[in-house]
Formats: C-alpha cells, structure tokens, sequence
C-alpha cells in the first residue's frame, strides 16, 4: 500500500489504483484510510466521489465517527472549486460538527482554514474573514508553532488581498518578532513572502521584493515548491508592467521543478495573462499543459479531461462575452437615457424660446403699429404743411400782384393828371407802394422768418429807398 501510495498529491493513476480496489472491494483499516484521506488528491479526478462513498461506508461499519469527519472534509476539498456553493460548504460543516463533537483542535482549525479559501476562491470577504480570524484566535489558544503561523499567515494574506496590507504587515512583523515561529528556515521564508505580497500590494515595489529576495534566502536548497512559489510571487508582480520579464521569471520557475501543484499553478498563470491580453491560442496551450502536469502520457481519460477544459474556457469566454454585451446594452441604455435627457431639455429651451419668441413678436407688432400710426400721422402733417406753403405761396402771390397792380394804377393816375401838384403826390404815393412791394418780396424770399438778418435788411432796404427816392 505505502509503495502504492507513496506521492503526495496522489496523482491520477494512483487514485485509478485506489478506485480498483474498491471496486473489487478491497477491505481497508482506518489508518489506511486516514493517511490517503490526509493526503493531496488530483481535484480533477472524475472517481473521487466514487472512492470517498466507499470509504464513508467502511468507516460507519466501524463506527468511528471522528474519521467520518475526514471524509467530509476531503469532499468539501474536492468540491473546492465547484460552482454549487452548498455541496462544498455542506461537506465542511458537517466535518466542522464532527470535529467539534470529537474535540480534534488540529481539524478544526484545517477545516476553518479551509473553509476561508473556500470563502475567498469565491469571493465572499465577509464570510473568508470571519473564517480565517476564528481559526487564527483558536490557533493561539491551541499554542502551537506550526499551527498559528499558518493560521496567521492565512489570515495576513487575507489582508493583503482586500486592500488591508498594513494589517498583513503588522501580523508578520509580529511573527518576526517572536522568536517561537522562526526556529524554521522555511517558516522564516513563508513571512517574508507574505510581507513582500503585502508591500505589492501598497505597490511599493522596492520593498516587494526585497521581501521576495529575502524569502528566496530562507527557502534556498530548503524546499524547491517555496522557491517556485518566490519566483512566481515576483513575476505576478511584475507581470502587468513587464510581461517580458515575467514570462522569464515563470520560465526559471519551471526550471526548479517544483511539485505539480505549483508547475500547475505556474501554468494557469501563464493562461490567464494570455487570455487578459486577448492571445487564446497560447492561453489554450498553456491551460492544456495545465492539465497534463501530472500524467506524463495522455491517455483518452485525459483526452478526454482536456475537451471538459476546453469547453469550460469556450463557456468563461462566453460568460465574459456575455458580461461585455451587458455592459455594453448598460452603456447604451446610460446613451439612450442621456439622449432623452438631452431631447427634453431641448423640447424645453424650444419651448422657451418659442413663448420669448411669440412675446418679442407681439412686441414688435405693436411697435410697428405704433410707427405705423406715426407715419400716416407724419404723412397727414405733411400733407398739411404742403397745403399751407401752397397757401401761403398763393397769398403771397395775390400781395405781390395787388401791390403792382395798385402801383401801376398810380403811374396811369400821373399819366392823365396834368396838375404837378396831384402829380407830386402820386408819385411820392407811388414810391410807397413800391417800397413796400420790395420789402414784401425780401420777406417771401427768406427760407425761415423765424430768423432775420436785421443788418443786411436794413441795408438792402435803405440803399434800395435812397435809389428809389433818388429818381
């Protein structure tokens, strides 16, 4: 059995062997039991539950329920993954209840911690803190190195992935501190990795790896899967800055070899920084590499486990298409929203525009009658002022010639009267007439009566008396 068995994760072809013997039911003792289910399983073996049912069923023949409690856990750890969040949570819960009831401190805390990631893998934060912070109090009451470290570290980690770094910080310095966690070189390098994901996540690079490097110190020619997990701690920080140089780390990553846990996990990183940048060929090749780490010839089962992948990419690829055409069909919903936002106030200032338009209109129309009603007036005056100058003109005229007419009466008179006396005095009458016929025709001349040149009229008027009394 223990030759059988000897790899930890139990690989697909050894759990294929484990199957076989329950089919052909194959008795096993509680401590054989025990150690497989305390060991790492192939998650994407089709047969776990198969084996898993088999051995529920041995245990209750023994009526050790303590060991029942492993299975449940271990089916809690095979649904980790699972879309269908009750069956896991249910498998951990109830191992939790038989845990409790066997008073086993070392399974609970494996399974809270468990049960944290579970939380956290589905990004449930309240329910992953609240996991991870029972565990870590229970682990210091329980006062055991290699269990509170791993405790805290769960829950620093925590921290550092929900934008609580400084808290991350403080736990490690803490376990820094204390000289009863770093008796251990490894343990040594597990805080610093934890303090270096910290500091990547302030995106204080410098001290990031710094941390990193000082991990690489601890875990040197100690344990090549904490060098891996160094190596592939920088390229991730690195790795959307500097993809070049992340593809190099992961390459010297592969180069240690580490266990097919992290070779794995090295590979699913290089497939999804593929699909982020939209390269699907190579993030298909990488998540088939991803899948064929832990057999090294590719059998039909795995052929077959490749397809499953493929199609559950082809269906994230359209659940992510799917989730851009919703965004987008929001985003044009926000565009139709804002248009009709737009039309209204656009219908609104039309509207107003039209009611000042039709005012101004209105306004204007009774300025135009106004100045309508001015003008005819205007016109009416003027036609008037017209009929008065003519007037005026024919009055003027009728003086002038009444004048001369009286004026050449006088001159007939002279020419029949032969008396020079009666003569005398038509002439002198005569030269009045004439004077005032001269000065009638100075005043019809002028443009505007209302303004007379006294000087130039009594000149005009005094030379023309003196030539006209001169004859």
């Amino acid at each position: 059995m223990q030759g059988v068995f000897a790899s930890n994760p139990l690989n697909k072809h050894e759990l294929d062997s484990i199957r076989n013997l329950t089919i052909n039911k194959q008795k096993f003792t509680i401590e054989q039991i025990e150690i497989l289910l305390k060991q790492d399983w192939n998650r994407d073996y089709a047969y776990n539950a198969d084996i898993l049912k088999y051995f529920e069923k041995l245990i209750l023949k023994t009526g050790d329920k303590c060991k029942l409690g492993l299975v449940k856990y271990k089916i809690g750890v095979m649904e980790h993954s699972s879309i269908e969040v009750a069956v896991a949570i249910t498998a951990y819960n109830e191992a939790l209840t038989i845990f409790n009831a066997c008073n086993d401190t070392v399974e609970i805390l494996r399974t809270l911690s468990s049960i944290g990631r579970y939380y956290n893998v589905h990004n449930k934060p309240n329910f992953t803190y609240s996991y991870y912070k029972t565990a870590y109090h229970l682990a210091k009451d329980y006062n055991k190195s290699h269990i509170i470290i791993n405790s805290a570290l769960d829950l620093a980690k925590y921290y550092g992935e929900n934008n609580h770094a400084d808290s991350s910080i403080i736990i490690c310095k803490a376990l820094l501190k204390s000289n009863n966690y770093t008796n251990d070189s490894n343990n040594l390098g597990l805080i610093y990795l934890h303090l270096g994901w910290a500091y990547q996540g302030l995106k204080d690079t410098t001290e990031a790896l710094k941390h990193y490097e000082m991990s690489l110190r601890y875990f040197k020619n100690k344990s090549l899967r904490f060098e891996a997990l160094c190596e592939r701690g920088i390229a991730m920080l690195i790795k959307y800055k500097k993809p070049k140089e992340a593809l190099h780390r992961l390459q010297i990553a592969r180069k240690y070899q580490p266990n097919s846990a992290i070779r794995k996990q090295i590979y699913a990183d290089l497939s999804l920084a593929f699909k982020a940048n939209k390269i699907f060929d190579s993030a298909y090749y990488y998540l088939v590499l991803f899948n064929q780490t832990n057999d090294s010839i590719i059998n039909q089962s795995h052929l077959n486990t490749i397809e499953e992948l493929r199609v559950k990419y082809d269906r994230e690829m359209k659940v992510e298409q799917i989730e851009k055409l919703q965004q987008l069909n929001k985003n044009q919903k926000r565009v139709r929203l804002l248009l009709i936002l737009l039309l209204g106030l656009f219908v609104i200032l039309l509207v107003v525009t039209a009611y000042y338009f039709k005012k101004v209109v209105a306004k204007n129309k009774i300025i135009e009658d106004s100045l309508s009603k001015k003008a005819e007036k205007q016109k009416q005056l003027e036609v008037e002022i017209d009929n008065k100058e003519i007037l005026l003109k024919e009055v003027h005229h009728r003086v002038k010639n009444n004048l001369q007419m009286i004026s050449s009466m006088f001159s007939i008179q002279q020419n029949l009267s032969e008396n020079s006396s009666v003569n005398e005095v038509l002439v002198t009458g005569q030269k009045r007439i004439q004077s005032m016929a001269y000065i009638h025709n100075i005043l019809y001349e002028l443009k505007d009566l209302n303004i007379l040149n006294l000087n130039t009229l009594l000149v005009t008027t005094i030379n023309n008396f003196i030539k006209l009394y001169s004859t």
